[in-house]
């Protein structure tokens, strides 16, 4: 068994007992290889969308791993010898083939499924196009066909479940109604977010509110639609031929964001982010940069570059004045950095990632990081005072979520996981962060006062003292600082306060965030500028050149 990379940089194939991965662009470069099961490897299977390599063998096991070798999931051993593997062309999942047997498992390694046709030994499994077909070889000459049905989803008390290929149930739980869907063709894909079910078949796509499914809208697809991404007021489908298409609820064509290089049909939900002003795609051919765009499809700044390569990016969908993107890195190292075009620079906020969602309701970040679950009052510290963040943040064991657990939502103060078996398991967070965020965007900083003094929690104060010198409302800075015993940073505010000029208290805060650079433009922009206030500045950074250049 052999296979090529998905950039077709490398080759990977079954030596006995090993994997071996070799570059197909260098003659004399060392191979990698490493002990892949107890037996023979029967067949690979390399994910063109998120990189991973599935691999099954003589003993019994199937196993998923990153492309350096790292294993990620090992099945527990099957009755008969595993004799194929294939990924899905939508990288979500890939079927397995062994004697009467075919199995669906999905791209954390956890089976959704296992039937036993009368095939013998099935040599070889494929995909169609759309990945809603599976087809296998079987050993006996049985052409085994199998369909994907029962795909569910879940969003509040909405429940949605393809019954047959052509059919979709919607089931209210707390009202206890179902609706059936029917389209003329198969569903190839669907998502279900912010009160409406988006609908995919092969020709069309239909956009349903929840409660209202007599009147849809619809609108014709040109391609397949591979990935479907909802924010509250737009939705993007993937497919591989337009690339990325934005729409409105409404069925209107919106923008195509694009950019040279652009491989919509190896995004997955890790490569692609959208909120209702801004969308952000990894370059998959690079996988080194981000593009950023503006909701009509017009970029924001340069791409965001990185020195590593970038497996997931992500969009604050609640922003206090900036929406803020996290990205995560070949490393599991965690990123984030403003979405405007100012402010591009990386900021580390965490290593050993391995998942993070933004909440919806507040600009609270939580992440999987080294075993522990880590929530991140305000992440937007990293730009203001990185000494403040782990004052600003909750960290408590994950014990209960297993191994290899992935978030996959925060709704308020809930966050929802799927563990590595599959199953789903919902924790509570604190309420308070939301209902501080709620003051402080409508800029009632005496309200967020009080309910730090009633709540008495550390990070909540610390948290607020960010917002608060981000917000230049310095009052609060200088209550919750000394909540919190900062005491240098408490007497640099109140020293900060008797500056009798706006300017000149705005740009010791931009110098206080560390942003040189602002705080000079901000002097130099005034009317008449200040001058000597500028020269005193660079003075007290030793930039002694820049100064002088003033000075004349």
């Amino acid at each position: 068994c052999i296979q090529w990379a998905p950039d077709n940089d490398f080759l990977l194939w079954g030596c006995g007992k090993k994997l071996v991965k070799k570059s197909s662009a260098e003659s004399g470069s060392k191979q990698q290889e490493w002990k892949a099961h107890e037996g023979v490897v029967m067949d690979v299977s390399w994910n063109p969308v998120n990189g991973l390599v599935a691999s099954c063998g003589e003993d019994c096991k199937y196993k998923v791993w990153e492309s350096t070798g790292t294993l990620l999931y090992q099945s527990k051993p099957a009755e008969f010898v595993l004799t194929s593997i294939a990924w899905a062309p939508t990288g979500t999942m890939f079927a397995i083939g062994a004697f009467n047997m075919l199995r669906l498992a999905d791209r954390t390694g956890w089976s959704y499924s296992m039937e036993r046709p009368k095939s013998g030994s099935l040599q070889r499994v494929a995909w169609s196009a759309d990945g809603t077909q599976v087809v296998g070889g079987g050993g006996n000459g049985t052409v085994v066909f199998g369909q994907l049905v029962e795909q569910h989803l879940e969003w509040n008390q909405t429940d949605v479940r393809v019954t047959n290929p052509t059919r979709v149930v919607v089931t209210d739980v707390e009202k206890q109604t179902s609706d059936e869907l029917d389209f003329p063709t198969r569903v190839v894909c669907l998502s279900l977010e912010d009160h409406r079910l988006i609908v995919s078949t092969q020709t069309q796509c239909y956009i349903y509110e929840i409660d209202n499914y007599a009147s849809p809208h619809v609108f014709d697809l040109r391609a397949v639609t591979t990935l479907i991404m909802q924010a509250p007021n737009y939705f993007a489908i993937c497919n591989n031929l337009k690339g990325v298409d934005v729409y409105s609820y409404d069925g209107r064509h919106v923008s195509s964001p694009a950019f040279k290089g652009l491989r919509a049909d190896r995004l997955d939900y890790r490569g692609l982010s959208i909120t209702d002003d801004t969308v952000a795609i990894i370059d998959n051919t690079s996988k080194r940069a981000f593009y950023v765009f503006d909701i009509q499809g017009r970029p924001i700044g340069q791409p965001v570059v990185h020195d590593q390569d970038i497996i997931e990016v992500d969009i604050s969908p609640y922003a206090v004045s900036e929406k803020t993107i996290a990205f995560i890195d070949i490393n599991r190292d965690l990123y984030l950095v403003g979405a405007s075009a100012g402010n591009r620079r990386p900021q580390k906020l965490a290593t050993m990632v391995d998942s993070c969602e933004w909440s919806d309701a507040s600009e609270c970040l939580v992440a999987l990081s080294d075993g522990k679950l880590v929530q991140y009052l305000y992440p937007r510290m990293v730009f203001v005072d990185r000494e403040l963040v782990p004052q600003s943040t909750f960290s408590q064991p994950a014990v209960d979520l297993g191994k290899n657990p992935r978030l996959t939502s925060f709704t308020g103060p809930r966050i929802t996981a799927r563990k590595q078996d599959g199953s789903i398991i919902v924790k509570n967070l604190s309420q308070y962060p939301v209902i501080l965020y709620s003051f402080v965007k409508k800029q009632s900083w005496d309200e967020s006062i009080r309910l730090c003094r009633f709540v008495q929690m550390p990070e909540l104060w610390a948290a607020l003292a960010g917002l608060a010198i981000a917000g230049r409302h310095l009052e609060t800075a200088e209550i919750a600082l000394a909540a919190i015993e900062e005491l240098d940073k408490l007497q640099y505010i109140m020293w900060i306060k008797e500056i009798p000029s706006i300017e000149g208290r705005n740009a010791e805060l931009a110098l206080y965030r560390g942003a040189h650079d602002e705080a000079e433009s901000i002097l130099l922009q005034c009317r008449p500028p200040l001058l000597y206030r500028a020269i005193k500045l660079n003075i007290r950074l030793y930039r002694w050149e820049r100064a002088l250049e003033l000075a004349v």
